[in-house]
């Protein structure tokens, strides 16, 4: 009898370290056996990073005026490695550093690097005279103010010296001199006009499983949290193909990373549901609070809806968004700005949308489509939340389940759906049967989406987490 109690008793322990370390979700198909997928939460024994490229600074285009007359094109530079020098001739670092310049250019011009010298605040004659004196056979130019104020130089810091590598980013930057920079400098110049990029980038996260499937096309850092994430369709004027949210500002992403844009926006502006195809309508809330909003894009005007009780979950249903909050489910419509309480859905615990029906998992642990009614139904028992709902299916899980995004992300054509956990764990799950193909820890996960940013017919993976916006490409 002791035994027996003693083995009931290792179970029940056995059971709950599993509940304890691991967070389950369950994928329910309509009318289908559905798989069950767990994730773990404590640290894997043995990871690799995940190593995003680090984000340089393009160098503006601009045409510089030159001492002995005509332009230089910094465009022209684009292909080689180009070191720009603020300097003037009553400055006497200036003068310490350019014939170390001087040697640098006469010795590797011939692989591809050009020195641009730019006088600061003297006539061409004076620049001319003083380069003469110092014998100097690099190029000489006058300051354009708009370049100067672009690449934030101050008269305090010269010479300031900047080395641009063959794509046009600032790789590095020295304001002012001391002895031994020019050997730092040199170092540089060699590397750029080498193989260039031995960076090995920085790490975004810790890969557990399935390392090289998914890897950074780049990360970027938001102001503020990094609260929602959007792809959007083709076709706004900036090329933006991606947005976030974070810090009252919704920040706008070309394909290949570049900001295209920022704009401000009312606090209530967190999580990003796209209202039409066309993603120029958004709507958004933050969980906790009591108002959902939209957002045209890309001018911003916002529109308001109050709700009448603290936010739980939103989902986007057509023209019109479905609310659930601490007193239920209501319908808000952006184009009325009103909100309306529906009959029958006081107990919601939870909503997603999937192919514009947006479906509601009730307190009874029944999931039904409020919008439109009657196109879906399921029981989900006791999971306490709708963590996704695409392809006639939902996945249901724990409240620790913080987002998740479909896509077919890696080669071959299937589907996976991307989940991230509140511990911090950003999964790729085989659409079929729920196998992990990849799992990396991930800190401060917030929000995640899916979009094909350059065409090819397969998606990218988009992730929100910390101060940071992230593209991922499976491979």
């Amino acid at each position: 009898m002791r035994l027996a109690l003693a083995a009931m008793a290792l179970a029940a322990t056995a059971s709950l370290t599993y509940a304890q370390d691991r967070d389950e979700v369950r994928w329910i198909a309509a009318g289908k056996a559905g798989w069950t997928a767990a994730v773990g939460r404590e640290l894997p024994p043995k990871t690799s990073p995940l190593l995003a490229p680090v984000n340089y600074a393009k160098v503006p285009d601009a045409k510089i005026p030159l001492a002995a007359g005509g332009v230089f094109d910094v465009a022209s530079a684009r292909g080689g490695v180009l070191i720009i020098d603020y300097w003037a001739s009553w400055c006497t670092p200036c003068l310490q550093e350019l014939p170390h310049l001087e040697k640098l250019f006469e010795s590797r011009s011939a692989k591809g690097l050009t020195v641009l010298a730019i006088n600061v605040d003297e006539d061409a004659a004076t620049a001319r005279a003083s380069a003469k004196k110092i014998g100097l056979t690099m190029t000489i130019a006058l300051n354009d103010n708009e370049f100067f104020r672009k690449l934030n130089v101050q008269q305090l810091s010269l010479p300031t010296t900047l080395v641009v590598d063959r794509q046009g980013r600032m790789r590095g930057r020295w304001n002012g001199y001391r002895t031994g920079d020019e050997n730092d400098i040199a170092a540089l110049v060699d590397t750029l006009l080498g193989a260039d990029d031995k960076n090995p980038g920085r790490s975004i996260a810790d890969v557990a499983a399935g390392a090289g499937r998914l890897s950074p096309l780049w990360s970027r850092d938001i102001r503020g949290s990094a609260d929602g994430v959007l792809g959007l369709a083709p076709g706004l004027a900036s090329g933006a193909r991606a947005v976030a949210s974070g810090g009252g500002t919704l920040s706008f992403y070309a394909a290949d990373g570049t900001v295209t844009g920022t704009l401000p926006v009312p606090s209530w502006a967190g999580r990003l549901l796209a209202i039409d195809k066309d993603t120029r309508l958004v709507a958004a809330f933050r969980p906790g609070g009591q108002t959902i909003g939209t957002l045209q894009l890309p001018e911003g005007t916002a529109k308001e809806i109050a709700v009448d009780a603290p936010i739980v979950n939103a989902a986007a249903a057509g023209a019109r968004v479905v609310v659930v909050t601490t007193a239920g489910a209501s319908i808000a419509d952006p184009a009325q700005a009103s909100s309306t309480a529906v009959t029958g859905f006081e107990k919601a615990r939870d909503v997603a949308s999937s192919e514009g029906a947006a479906l509601v998992l009730r307190a009874d642990g029944s999931i039904a489509s409020l919008e439109p009614a009657g196109a879906f139904s399921a029981k989900a028992d006791e999971a306490p939340r709708l963590v996704f709902a695409h392809a006639g299916g939902v996945l249901v899980g724990p409240r620790t389940a913080v987002a998740a995004a479909a896509g077919k992300f890696l080669p071959g054509g299937g589907e996976q759906i991307a989940l991230a956990t509140y511990a911090g764990r950003l999964v790729l799950l085989d659409a079929k049967d729920g196998k992990i193909l990849f799992d990396a820890v991930w800190p401060d996960l917030h929000d995640l989406a899916s979009i094909d940013l350059d065409g090819d017919g397969k998606d990218e993976l988009l992730v929100a987490s910390g101060h940071s916006i992230a593209a991922l490409a499976g491979h």
